[in-house]
C-alpha cells in the first residue's frame, strides 16, 4: 500500500492485521442477487478478534445498475466499490475500484466450469489468485496453486468464515472477499435456477400425465 499503515483507517489495519473473516449474508431467495452493500466491522467478542462482514442491503437498493457490490466501513465510509464490466453466459467479470476511483483489481467467474472457479487480478491484470470449489472442499490458491486462504461454510446460518493460511495485504485481502462474495451469491442463484427447473418439469410430467388419463 503507497500510504503508511498509520494514516491509513483503524478498519483497514484490522483487516491487514487479522487472518480470520466472518461473512453473514441474506441469502433469502427473494433477495439473492449478487448486487449488494456490505458493512466491514472489527468484532472482538470473547477475546476473538476477527472481521466480521454484514450484509446491510441487498437486491440492487441504493445501487446504480453498473455499482455491483459496496464495502463500507462501520462508520459509513465507503472502503471498495464493486462495478459489473460484462455478464454473459461464458464470464462475468466484477473490477473493484477504491473510494478516488482507482482499479485495484477485478474478479472473472468462469462459464461452464465444473468446480465454479474463479480469477483474481491485480489492477494491471496479473493473475494472484483462483478460488477452487468441489464437494472436498473450498480454497483460494495462488499461481503455484499454494493454499493462501480456506472457506467454511454453513447454509443454515448463511455465514462463511475466511482462514488465511498466507500472508496478504490488504488489497488482496479484499480482493479475496469480492471474490467469495460472488461465489456465495452465485451458488445460491445457481441453486434456485436448478429448483425452479426441477419444479417446473414436475409440473408439465403430472399435466401430462393427467391428460393420459381416459
Amino acid at each position: 500500500m503507497s500510504i503508511s499503515l498509520q494514516k491509513t483507517p483503524e478498519i483497514i489495519q484490522h483487516v491487514q492485521r487479522l487472518n480470520q473473516f466472518s461473512i453473514k449474508q441474506n441469502l433469502a431467495s427473494e433477495h439473492s442477487q449478487i448486487q449488494g452493500i456490505y458493512t466491514i466491522k472489527y468484532d472482538s467478542t470473547n477475546e476473538k478478534e476477527e472481521i466480521v462482514v454484514t450484509e446491510t442491503e441487498h437486491s440492487n437498493y441504493s445501487l446504480t445498475t453498473d455499482k455491483c457490490m459496496c464495502l463500507k466501513a462501520g462508520n459509513g465510509m465507503l472502503l471498495i466499490d464493486g462495478e459489473r464490466e460484462s455478464q454473459n453466459c461464458f464470464s462475468d467479470i466484477l473490477t473493484v475500484f477504491s473510494p478516488a476511483g482507482f482499479q485495484l483489481g477485478s474478479v472473472r467467474r468462469r462459464g461452464f466450469d465444473l468446480y465454479s472457479q474463479y480469477d483474481i487480478f491485480d489492477g494491471n491484470m496479473k493473475e494472484l489468485f483462483h478460488l477452487k470449489s468441489d464437494p472436498s472442499e473450498i480454497v483460494i490458491l495462488n499461481h503455484s496453486n499454494a493454499i493462501v486462504a480456506t472457506i467454511s461454510h454453513n447454509t443454515t446460518n448463511a455465514t462463511f468464515d475466511i482462514s488465511y493460511q498466507l500472508e496478504t495485504s490488504a488489497i488482496e485481502k479484499f480482493l479475496i472477499l469480492i471474490c467469495v462474495l460472488m461465489w456465495t451469491k452465485h451458488e445460491q442463484l445457481y441453486n434456485e435456477s436448478q429448483d425452479y427447473c426441477c419444479r417446473l418439469i414436475l409440473r408439465q410430467l403430472t399435466l401430462f400425465l393427467i391428460s393420459c388419463i381416459p
